[in-house]
């Protein structure tokens, strides 16, 4: 049975005005939001100051606002890296341009890997995932990239207390291996996947160390044909060196 209300226009305009950032994944200014919605400009001033007192929205340089650390937080990332999905956006697009395969930008959070934001392939053919979605740690190149970033007493924690799942017959179910593999990742700043989370699915990632707090990473994925072992190894030196570029940007 409906149950009887009297709405609240402001609250229904700021999910207006938070919706319309979100889908056109760039800053707007007042002007420009009072423009898209219809609202007054003096509604929408009150209304995005109000946001960015709360932390949902933040104004950068040029006065434009954009999803800020809390709307991570609250929403279903629950990420605080609302100004590096900003910044890594134009990288996506970059390693898609050049790989021809979608790219991802995951924050860890619990034991799973978390999209927050992601480019899609420009092929006819693509493999993704919607933001917000996630998967498990402890399977695939993305997750690999998040765990190099524990200290050793960290990982042991986590391998002590979890069990490693099977993903298809290539995931690697023990710990100790498991571990090695972490390692290498911490040595060499590339993981790989190889139809260790779905068969006939590759994969590759690298760890971006932007927030201690917040272990963050990018990778890509494809058919195995789509990524040989030559192709998994070149990207992946090019990936490494993307990552350099957004960590120079947003590292303190």
């Amino acid at each position: 049975m409906p149950v009887e209300f009297k709405p609240v226009p402001a609250v229904y305009k700021c999910f207006d005005l938070i919706d319309l950032l979100v889908s056109t994944r760039k800053p707007l200014g007042v002007s420009a939001i009072s423009s898209a919605l219809g609202y007054h400009r003096s509604t929408v001033f009150n209304l995005v100051h109000s946001l960015v007192d709360l932390g949902i929205l933040e104004r950068d340089d040029e006065g434009c606002f954009h999803p800020g650390a809390r709307f991570y937080q609250l929403g279903k990332p629950a990420g605080q890296a609302a100004g590096l999905v900003q910044t890594a956006r134009p990288y996506l697009e970059e390693i898609n341009a050049e790989t021809g395969l979608t790219a991802f930008l995951v924050v860890r959070s619990a034991l799973n890997a978390v999209v927050v934001e992601k480019a899609d392939s420009i092929t006819g053919f693509k493999i993704s995932t919607e933001v917000g979605n996630s998967h498990s740690l402890f399977a695939g190149a993305g997750g690999k990239a998040l765990l190099c970033q524990l200290t050793d007493p960290e990982l042991d924690a986590l391998l002590t207390t979890n069990d490693l799942v099977a993903f298809t017959p290539f995931t690697c179910v023990d710990k100790a291996d498991f571990k090695q593999m972490i390692q290498t990742v911490q040595r060499e700043g590339i993981a790989f996947d190889r139809e260790e989370y779905t068969e006939g699915i590759r994969a590759l990632a690298v760890p971006l160390f932007v927030r201690k707090s917040v272990p963050t990473a990018i990778y890509v994925v494809g058919l195995k044909r789509m990524l040989s072992e030559k192709r998994l190894h070149s990207w992946g030196k090019f990936m490494r060196h993307i990552a350099d570029e957004i960590q120079r940007k947003v590292t303190p």
